[in-house]
């Protein structure tokens, strides 16, 4: 075997690679079924998410390479999840909150998910640097910005051309125009400003709601299911779970559009799931959670906040508008099926070169016995 590894032909290495992986079963806690080699690939950083070639600390996303799923650890945080979320979903419902109120009390929901991650990676004695803090590369988190924006500007423009809806809200224009201090121009002038601000600076605070979400969506559940799913049962599995998190306000409170419950949501569960192979692909083809902070704080920012409001409603609009209507929905169909479509270019990752386990792998063999 040492004779292997003196091998530099970068060729050969990922040939050896392809060949050896599938025999190489690592188990937490250093159980394994060819446990010298193994000790060897876990010391050089193989196998492990949070160590790089040159030995330093590098959350990464190791996806169906030696990784292990325990069903046990989904169910910690799930069950973490929903009872947390439940105590602040079943509080605000039962007390009718509203104004500064309700955002606080949407702020705490929307961060058990990652607090049921933190506890989870507690409990399981894993570092908490395996949610896939990995900053990504820019053209990730670009566009992670854009295909919101693009899929809620082709609902909207649906909405508004064929009449189920009405652009624009003159009253709401006005209420901008007043708080904006900007009164005496047009809405020309109003709109675009409004747009702009809202759609850029807004979006950090949209990002702080969002990220307690995705540390748990993204950057524990996600990953731990793809591990063993694949591509379309996780985002499949994720999107159920998603949706169904948000049922308690959406069936008891006022998260909806004043269809009836049914109604709205069906349509919000379609979205959700739809969106869920959309924020799947971000993530696991960056190799981190911040795409999908950024895909979810768009989303909100862009429908609940910029193209609702601008929209003026008629009778039927509630029907079509919104999170709660039919049109977005789809829309996010159309491009879950383009991500499905786009699934082979998740066989490789930017956090996870075959090369560089060649490169692992070669040094494992040379070095170890």
């Amino acid at each position: 075997m040492q004779s292997i590894g003196v091998v530099a032909d970068k060729r050969f290495a990922t040939y050896l690679v392809s060949q050896t992986l599938p025999t190489v079963a690592c188990f937490p806690k250093g159980r394994c079924v060819h446990s010298a080699a193994c000790r060897n690939l876990q010391g050089a950083g193989f196998g492990n998410p949070n160590v790089s070639v040159s030995g330093k600390p590098k959350p990464m996303l190791m996806i169906n390479e030696g990784n292990q799923f325990f069903s046990k650890k989904v169910w910690i945080f799930l069950a973490l999840t929903f009872l947390m979320t439940g105590i602040f979903d079943v509080t605000s419902v039962l007390l009718k909150v509203s104004g500064n109120a309700e955002r606080l009390f949407t702020t705490a929901a929307m961060w058990c998910p990652a607090i049921a991650a933190l506890l989870t990676k507690h409990i399981c004695k894993e570092p908490i640097n395996s949610l896939l803090w990995r900053w990504p590369k820019p053209k990730y988190l670009i566009s992670a910005f854009f295909i919101p924006i693009l899929y809620s500007l082709i609902t909207y423009v649906i909405i508004w051309t064929v009449g189920f809806g009405k652009f624009y809200n003159a009253d709401f224009v006005k209420g901008v125009a007043t708080s904006f201090g900007i009164s005496s121009l047009s809405s020309n002038w109003v709109i675009p400003l409004f747009v702009l601000m809202t759609g850029t600076f807004g979006l950090f605070r949209t990002a702080a709601n969002a990220l307690g979400e995705e540390i748990g969506w993204r950057g524990f559940l996600t990953p731990e299911l793809y591990n063993k799913y694949g591509f379309i049962k996780t985002s499949l599995t994720v999107g159920i779970i998603w949706a169904v998190w948000h049922y308690t306000v959406l069936i008891f409170g006022d998260y909806n559009n004043g269809t009836p419950f049914w109604y709205g949501l069906t349509c919000f569960t379609v979205m959700i799931i739809s969106s869920s192979f959309i924020f799947t692909w971000f993530t696991i083809k960056s190799g981190s959670l911040f795409p999908g902070m950024i895909l979810h704080a768009t989303h909100n920012l862009y429908i609940q906040q910029i193209f609702t409001p601008l929209t003026k409603n008629i009778a039927t609009t509630p029907w079509y508008i919104d999170e709660f209507g039919i049109v977005l929905p789809l829309i996010t169909t159309g491009f879950a099926i383009y991500f499905v479509a786009r699934r082979k270019a998740l066989n490789t990752t930017e956090a996870n070169s075959i090369y560089e386990k060649g490169q692992l792998l070669t040094s494992a063999l040379q070095y170890g016995g």
